[in-house]
């Protein structure tokens, strides 16, 4: 597959390469290029992930593995309503940012910026109400449905955290915005953890874990305000803000559903299991998702930066520059993610076992999921594709289609073969996605997508 993709001779690759950020760089699009804001964002994925799995691991010793399963599956309801309580505006930050900034309409950016973190602040709360009193009518045992409740208190707390990252990233410090989420907020809650619990404030449960992930997530939200303060453009000074609601509603209603999508596809094996009452397998297969996702990084990474400056070639009608750009963002994507997947296959069995007993499980299951997303990796970031290009309803309809297929496998696999069968029904709604998101760009967009872009012309470049 790597020699398909790879036919040019390296020297040829470099001068790509150089041909291809000179391009971006002399459209403004890419300062310090679109390499180096992919690479430090990469970067700053590797890092939050192996923060991420240490903490895993740290909790997981430390309340064993049936409590660990119960702080996973209220960790996954917590970012479900986050997530959706931002009614997908960090995303659509993204787009409306980056044209205002291009357009210099500094009054259009205060007023968005403004209003979104008002109808999120609502929103989120309102939201976490509706879960608290959901969460309270059920006869779920103590243990659970405290941790549900602290859950959903930090609600408003994560959602107003993506808007804050997504502000900054628009602002042009793509690694500013992830570092807080990716490094430290893993890192603060483990470190609250193991002092509530190694002085002995409080016992070693899931409700403990899950308060200190709520503080966390407060601190995070502090630094994200700051940094929002400190890389915002002078131009927004003395600026009184605009409204122009009807574009900003517009596409509010299928980002929701995308941002939906998205965090069911990487939740409904967690809330299934949960649900079907195998809290043990729910941690199983939070581990193994957990491992497996590693090998999206490289795709999160180039997204980055392809997001912002898809947008910016699209409001151009640069076709051939959108072209350049997709190609070359599989590439990395898919190269990026082979190298992970072998050695995290081999490893496995090693990296299950640091958990604890019964956590190895999951290597069957964790090597289903690293198939799902190296096809994912093959494909690049599409779905940036889609929302960066005005595509909101199309993508909404293709992310929700793929999510609904692996929930509905989830429930119809998970209870006869368990975290497997959770698995192949993840795996499953992931290629169906991409494959339709692949489909779409080649027809409609007319953007050949993923393994499918053939060698680039040099008048493409």
């Amino acid at each position: 597959m790597t020699r398909v993709i790879d036919r040019e001779p390296p020297a040829a690759q470099r001068r790509w390469s150089l041909a291809f950020i000179e391009r971006l760089r002399a459209r403004g699009l890419a300062s310090k290029g679109f390499s180096t804001s992919s690479a430090g964002a990469f970067a700053v994925l590797v890092g939050g992930a192996g923060v991420s799995y240490l903490a895993q691991v740290a909790t997981a010793r430390l309340v064993g593995v049936d409590s660990f399963g119960i702080y996973m599956y209220a960790v996954s309801w917590l970012l479900v309503a986050s997530t959706l309580s931002t009614l997908g505006f960090h995303v659509s930050l993204l787009r409306l940012l980056s044209a205002y900034r291009a357009e210099g309409n500094w009054a259009a950016m205060r007023g968005v910026i403004r209003f979104t973190a008002l109808i999120v602040a609502v929103a989120s709360v309102l939201v976490a109400l509706l879960g608290m009193a959901l969460t309270l009518s059920t006869g779920a045992e103590p243990e659970l449905r405290v941790t549900l409740l602290i859950a959903l208190v930090a609600t408003p707390l994560f959602a107003l955290q993506l808007v804050g990252a997504s502000i900054v990233r628009a602002f042009g410090s793509v690694v500013a915005a992830l570092a807080p989420l990716r490094l430290g907020r893993d890192s603060f809650a483990i470190v609250l953890l193991a002092g509530l619990v190694g002085f002995g404030f409080a016992p070693a449960t899931a409700p403990t874990a899950m308060a200190a992930m709520s503080a966390s997530g407060g601190l995070i939200l502090a630094i994200a305000i700051v940094q929002v303060r400190r890389k915002r453009p002078a131009e927004l000074d003395g600026v009184s803000p605009h409204s122009a609601l009807r574009d900003w509603m517009r596409p509010a209603l299928p980002l929701t559903v995308i941002m939906g999508a998205d965090v069911v596809m990487a939740r409904s094996g967690i809330i299934v299991l949960g649900l079907l009452g195998d809290a043990r397998g729910a941690g199983i297969f939070a581990v193994a998702f957990s491992l497996s996702i590693l090998i999206a990084l490289p795709r999160m990474a180039v997204a980055a930066a392809f997001a912002p400056t898809v947008a910016s070639l699209h409001a151009q009608g640069d076709h051939d520059g959108l072209q350049a750009l997709t190609r070359r963002a599989a590439r990395l994507t898919l190269a990026g993610a082979a190298c992970i997947a072998v050695p995290m296959l081999i490893a496995m069995p090693m990296l299950l076992g640091f958990f604890g007993p019964g956590f190895a499980e999951g290597a069957p299951a964790a090597a289903v999921l690293v198939a799902g997303q190296l096809v994912a990796a093959a494909a690049g970031p599409q779905q940036h594709l889609m929302t960066m290009t005005g595509r909101e309803t199309a993508g909404a309809a293709m992310h929700s289609g793929g999510a609904l297929i692996g929930l509905v496998l989830c429930f119809l696999l998970a209870g006869p073969f368990g975290i497997l069968g959770a698995a192949v029904a993840i795996s499953t709604g992931v290629v169906a996605w991409n494959v339709a998101m692949a489909w779409f760009a080649f027809t409609r967009l007319g953007l050949r997508p993923g393994l499918f872009v053939a060698r680039a012309a040099p008048s493409q470049i």
